[in-house]
């Protein structure tokens, strides 16, 4: 993103600091250097970032949101909200800018249409400020395409289920508590892969099916309902098919008979197999937890995780490390070779740190080029000999070219680790980031340890 000149106007001072927010003093530049590094850094971010003027016109916006839209800077700027965002035309806007303006800050979801008329599905995250006596909006934009995939697959599924489970026959059980005698339909037992003349009519021998780690609660919620401690027996556990494979199963059953003293002699249900569900849940679990791409843990999980490692740490005097690492040159990389190339160089990266780390250690990827490797119970010796190691393994990698030699990169990483400071997880990752730094700095494919460590 270039920034117009205004020679009428003098820019502000970069160095001044304020009493609240970011003073970029703070990151040790020459005062001429410091507006490149901010804006190199929005830049950097993978959402769109638009600053919009109080009448709906683009005054700017980085090269996230030039990509995504498909203008040039020149043509974007000629632009104003309404032509990207069908959903705000100008009569909207003056209302949309009011209720900005009185609540500060607003998110919501849109659509964005690029220069070929494409559009995609967006969240915004609004900001009003006031400086210099203007108004601005500085909105920051995020693709919700995947999101959005996935929701409409997660609803697509369910109402698949949905319609099974009406459709299909239930497995029904009856429990004839005096007796002690649990009678079942075929159908309950074909779930598990039997024949109803194969299982025992005892329920503790039903219960020898079920999950060890389930077993106790299954019996103890069954007891609670037949107390009258609970209204029913409701509960999704697994079970054992006779291949000695696990299904899921979810249980629904109330007390259905008293005898002559009010005591319950009777209880039924039924039993439905909710496997599918299950691992369809597991599945969105799975990718709000890792990058698509990588199969890494992502920045947020990637955070929780070294949030747990650090407060373990600091609770038991543990030691800790934390790696930063940057591909060098990635940039150049997707220039040349595409970005579907650049792709296939971060998850042979990703496969390279599997192999080199311990199962212990964590890596995650936590955007573009740029992953962080958690290192528990390691000081700063043995984490730069990881890193040394880790920096090797990826320079030895090969990647084949068509037509060509095959194709060697190399990375960059920066170490710091938990003192008797009690660091915090930023002020961890940001020693780490700046020992990152220096390696670039000092001509990239090599390791730097944090100074204040």
């Amino acid at each position: 993103m270039k920034t117009p000149s205004s020679p009428a106007t003098p820019a502000p001072d970069p160095t001044a600091s304020s009493p609240v927010g970011l003073d970029l003093a703070n990151f040790g530049l020459p005062p001429e250097q410091l507006l490149p590094f901010v804006l190199r850094s929005l830049n950097r971010i993978d959402d769109e970032i638009l600053w919009i003027n109080h009448e709906g016109r683009i005054l700017d916006a980085n090269e996230t949101a030039y990509r995504n839209l498909g203008y040039s800077r020149e043509e974007l700027l000629q632009l104003r909200i309404a032509d990207i965002d069908p959903n705000y035309d100008s009569t909207y806007w003056q209302t949309h800018w009011q209720e900005l303006k009185t609540n500060g800050s607003l998110t919501f979801e849109s659509t964005h249409r690029s220069r070929s008329s494409h559009t995609y599905p967006i969240e915004v995250v609004a900001n009003y400020f006031e400086f210099a006596g203007r108004e601005f909006n500085c909105a920051l934009v995020r693709d919700i395409t995947r999101r959005k995939e996935t929701e409409a697959a997660l609803r697509s599924r369910e109402e698949q289920l949905r319609m099974v489970l009406e459709a299909a026959e239930l497995g029904l059980w009856d429990w004839d508590i005096a007796l002690d005698r649990v009678d079942r339909n075929e159908r309950w037992a074909g779930m598990l892969g039997f024949r109803l003349d194969e299982l025992d009519s005892k329920v503790l021998d039903s219960l020898a099916l079920v999950h060890p780690d389930d077993r106790d609660k299954v019996w103890r919620s069954l007891n609670e309902t037949r107390a009258g401690r609970q209204p029913a027996h409701r509960m999704e556990y697994r079970m054992q098919r006779r291949d000695g494979s696990y299904c899921w199963v979810f249980d629904h059953g109330r007390v259905t008979a008293w005898d002559h003293d009010g005591c319950p002699s009777r209880m039924s249900g039924i039993h439905v197999d909710i496997t599918e569900r299950k691992l369809l849940e597991g599945e969105l679990q799975k990718q709000a937890h890792t990058d698509f791409l990588t199969g890494l843990p992502n920045r947020r999980h990637f955070m929780q995780l070294a949030e747990h490692e650090l407060n373990r740490s600091i609770r038991y005097g543990s030691q800790l490390a934390i790696l930063m690492l940057d591909v060098d040159h990635f940039k150049s990389i997707n220039d040349r070779y595409g970005h579907k190339f650049g792709d296939d160089v971060l998850i042979r990266l990703a496969e390279t740190l599997r192999k080199v780390l311990r199962n212990s250690d964590v890596a995650g990827r936590l955007g573009g080029e740029e992953f962080a490797i958690l290192l528990p119970e390691t000081p700063l010796e043995g984490a730069a000999e990881v890193a040394e190691r880790i920096r090797l393994a990826i320079a030895e990698s090969e990647m084949p070219l068509p037509g060509a030699l095959p194709f060697r990169f190399t990375a960059s990483l920066g170490v710091a680790v938990l003192d008797a400071r009690d660091h915090t997880l930023d002020q961890l990752l940001n020693l780490a980031d700046k020992a990152l730094y220096q390696a670039k700095e000092g001509g990239r494919n090599r390791v730097c340890l944090a100074e204040e460590s």
